[in-house]
């Protein structure tokens, strides 16, 4: 099957899945991307597809859209016939589902899907695509860099990437021979030899700043038969990484009421109310605060004030 018709099977079937009613031919052909060319074309491409989807085990609902006028038939998904039970799940099952769901997310619900239910809203249909969060795994990792990891492990290549330790707050530039990946209480991670200190060591993936990199030589090292990435993840070199960061941040008594709902409570006075926020990435941390301008203000730790009020100063000097 090739891209182009993977692209345009995947986005009828979430437009059929967030439509509220039943879509006619015509609708579908103005609104799915991927259908281009004559009618009759278009009329062939459909039937086509629809066969495929129900050969997947989608279950396409026909209904009538006129009962006076029974002369068009109108086309959707339930989402109730969508649904899934897998029953009991293992680790492994878990990590292999996790990995699939956010490549599709972040792949598979690319722009011109979304732009498809922009279309659907557009022509009057109540078309939401929170209905497609039944198999999104919202995943705070690059998707590029878990595939390029997989890579390196598969063909036994180099790694190097900056990464930030907890409570650190500049990047330090590590190379490691990846053995295995990793999902461990909802984060994922790496495991292998540091190349600078000779020793075995774990990364959490959320804690990797910008992209990875692959040396250019292919089986350059081997993966002991000892190493066992499950046992490696419970010893204490997990937590030099894997906690996360905290700040202690007062928000304007009056506004930042999206901020909040991040953030643990602690306190209150008459201009200000108190939170504390846990994050492990800094740069996405940083952005949510400038977001919300003067109405916050970081009081701890004092690096991360620091970090703020020089991106403030360099955005202010470039006018």
């Amino acid at each position: 099957m090739s891209d182009a018709k993977s692209e345009r099977l995947i986005n009828l079937t979430l437009a059929l899945l967030a439509s509220k009613r039943y879509l006619k031919k015509s609708e579908i052909f103005r609104t799915v991307a991927g259908y281009a060319g004559s009618p009759e074309t278009m009329e062939r491409m459909f039937e086509r597809d629809k066969d495929d989807l129900r050969s997947l085990g989608l279950d396409i609902s026909v209904a009538e859209i006129d009962p006076y006028f029974q002369d068009e038939a109108g086309y959707r998904i339930i989402p109730s016939s969508y649904k899934l039970d897998l029953g009991d799940l293992s680790p492994r099952d878990v990590a292999i589902l996790s990995a699939a769901a956010a490549l599709w997310q972040n792949s598979v619900l690319s722009q011109d899907s979304r732009s498809a239910i922009r279309k659907l809203q557009s022509l009057g249909i109540p078309a939401d695509d929170n209905s497609m969060a039944q198999f999104q795994y919202r995943f705070n990792e690059s998707t590029e860099n878990l595939t390029e990891i997989l890579r390196a492990i598969d063909e036994r290549r180099l790694l190097t990437f900056d990464y930030r330790k907890r409570g650190e707050f500049a990047m330090a530039k590590r190379e490691i021979a990846p053995y295995a990946l990793s999902l461990w209480r909802g984060y994922w991670y790496v495991g292998g030899m540091d190349m600078e200190k000779k020793l075995t060591r774990i990364f959490k993936l959320a804690r990797i700043t910008g992209s990875v990199s692959l040396n250019k030589k292919m089986s350059s090292y081997e993966i002991p038969a000892s190493f066992d990435i499950s046992r490696e993840l419970t010893s204490p070199k997990v937590d030099e990484h894997g906690a996360s960061d905290f700040a202690i941040v007062e928000i304007d008594r009056e506004r930042g009421y999206s901020l909040r709902r991040a953030g643990q409570f602690l306190s209150e006075s008459e201009s200000y109310d108190r939170y504390r926020f846990e994050y492990l990435d800094q740069n996405a941390f940083i952005r949510e605060i400038l977001r919300a301008g003067d109405a916050v203000k970081v009081i701890e730790p004092a690096e991360l004030a620091e970090k703020i009020r020089s991106r403030v100063e360099s955005a202010v000097q470039r006018g």
